[in-house]
Parts: C-alpha cells; structure tokens; sequence
C-alpha cells in the first residue's frame, strides 16, 4: 500500500548489513526497557522485603499474643501465643485447625466470626472466649480478628489478651464487696455511707430502724442534714467540714 516505503538496497549485502544494524540497536533497546523494568521490580522487592521484615518484628516483639491461620489451620504464632498457650514449640499449634483449641461453649460464637471475617473481610471487634491448652488446661481471653494476606493467601489474624487476672481480681473484688454488704446489713449499728454533698447513698437495716423509717428510698438521695435537728445541724455542718479537711 506505501511503495514509498520499501527499501531497494543495490546489493544482497547491503540488505544484511543493514538488518543487523537493525537487530543490534533494536536489541539494545529491548535491554534498555528489561534493565529498566528489571530494577524498578527489583527495588519493589526490596521494599516489600523490608516491610515484611518490620512487620515480623513487630508482630515477634508485641506484648499481646498473635495468631495467623489460613483455610481454619493454624499458620503462625509469636512468642506471647506460644506462652499463652503454654507450649514450648510452634510445631505443637503449626497445622492444627483453630476450632481445636476452642472451648466447646464458644465454638458457634467463633464459626460466626470465622465466615464473617473471611467471606465479607470484616474486621471483628474484641470479644470474649475460651481457649483450651493442648494440656487441656483452659485460659479466658479476649480475641480481636482481621482479615491479612499470609503467603499471598488470604489469612485472618488474632490478637489474644489474656485476661484470666483481671478475670480473678473481679471475682476477688465481688467477692469483697458481697461480704462487706454483708456485714453492713448484718451491723446491729446504725451506719449510713453518704457522698461529697452529704446526700445519703446506704443505709443498714439498722439505719432504717433508728431513723424510724420503714424503707431505704425514705432515706437514700436526702441529704444527711434533714434527719437532724434544727439546733444540732450548725455542729454536724462544722464536724463535716473537718472531717472533709482531714480531721476526724
């Protein structure tokens, strides 16, 4: 179609002459463009190495306990995990499936988070659960889950916070409030606990009865200056404020 286009060369030899001229800076070119790619890929590399590398260290150093598992089997654990769950080598959760090392009680709870986080890559707030030890001991934990890509798979990862302490200092400390209800209620002394403004927020059974009063809504909330006499309240008043200054 373009005879204006076409070559006439005087001789065979100049033909190839000039094709391998052609194939030489077309090559050179094509190295260029492959060099070029070459490094931009290579220097890409680089810095995804160096950001996996950062986040293995992150994730290696952090004081809560982590967990990554793909297809429902266990792919890692840092060195808190392993801790937690009581085991001296990774290969003991390596490969296991994660409903495994769920308490029966929260396995219905934990299939619903799994498909959520997978299927609608949803990030699952803290909740909690228990986990079963492979000695069979059992530990309550806080568990947040996100989905993350783990050797280009998609993966979920956990973050798991063992709160068996703080577990035990609630219990310890219902305990403590219980027996001091207790003891309250059961004073044959008339004690009544009121706050910073002197409006009454307990009052024993014995309160109750001194006071001549018959139920605690007669008491709770009023101020402490209403059960006093008109002539006696300037001394309460002065009282209160000493003690309020540290004097008893």
């Amino acid at each position: 179609y373009r005879p204006d286009l076409i070559v006439n060369y005087k001789s065979e030899t100049d033909r190839w002459i000039d094709s391998l001229f052609t194939l030489i800076y077309t090559s050179f070119f094509i190295f260029l463009i492959i060099r070029f790619l070459h490094k931009n890929y290579t220097l890409e590399r680089f810095k995804s190495n160096e950001s996996e590398k950062k986040y293995r260290e992150l994730v290696e150093n952090s004081p809560d306990a982590i967990a990554i598992y793909v297809e429902g089997k266990v792919v890692y654990a840092n060195n808190e995990c392993l801790k937690l769950m009581n085991v001296s080598n990774a290969s003991e959760l390596i490969g296991k499936p994660i409903l495994q090392f769920i308490h029966p009680d929260y396995r219905t709870l934990v299939l619903d988070r799994m498909l959520k986080v997978t299927e609608e890559s949803i990030v699952m707030p803290l909740t909690e659960e228990k986990f079963i030890r492979p000695d069979d001991s059992m530990v309550e934990v806080e568990v947040k889950a996100m989905p993350i890509q783990y050797d280009l798979k998609p993966a979920v990862q956990l973050i798991i916070r063992d709160i068996s302490g703080r577990r035990q200092a609630e219990e310890a400390l219902r305990m403590s409030e219980a027996l001091h209800t207790a003891i309250f209620n059961a004073s044959p002394d008339a004690t009544l606990v009121a706050d910073m403004n002197g409006n009454y927020l307990m009052a024993s059974p014995a309160a109750l009865s001194i006071s001549g009063r018959t139920s605690q809504s007669e008491i709770l909330g009023h101020p402490y200056t209403e059960f006093l006499a008109p002539d006696d309240r300037k001394l309460a008043f002065s009282h209160l404020t000493q003690m309020l200054q540290g004097i008893k």
